[in-house]
């Protein structure tokens, strides 16, 4: 039966048409999901936005996060004097080196 339908498929006008049909409903859907995606990933973009400003308040040292403490915070506490501190550097140290060195991407220097 398969390969009647193949036969009829190539060799009748008929076929062909219906194809295009499909292929057109195809695309009909595929566009729609498309639409449909791209409204979806606005709509969480703008659920993301407040979480990713706030992480880059954190990463920048605009604001202090309470009761998490680094080892590296802990041993500048104990080396270190008060006005020390204060001139000491905010935010997560060596963020985005870190980060460019732990990426997955060819970074050559």
């Amino acid at each position: 039966m398969v390969s009647r339908l193949c036969r009829r498929r190539f060799g009748s006008e008929l076929m062909f048409s219906d194809n295009c049909s499909l292929q057109s409903q195809h695309g009909g859907l595929e566009a729609k999901y498309f639409e449909e995606r791209a409204a979806l990933e606005a709509k969480y973009q703008k659920l993301y936005g407040p979480l990713y400003d706030k992480r880059c308040e954190i990463v920048n040292g605009v604001v202090e996060v309470e009761g998490v403490t680094s080892e590296a915070t802990m041993d500048l506490e104990d080396d270190k004097t008060t006005e020390d501190m204060s001139n000491a550097e905010k935010g997560v140290p060596d963020f985005w080196v870190n980060a460019m060195k732990n990426s997955s991407g060819d970074l050559r220097a």
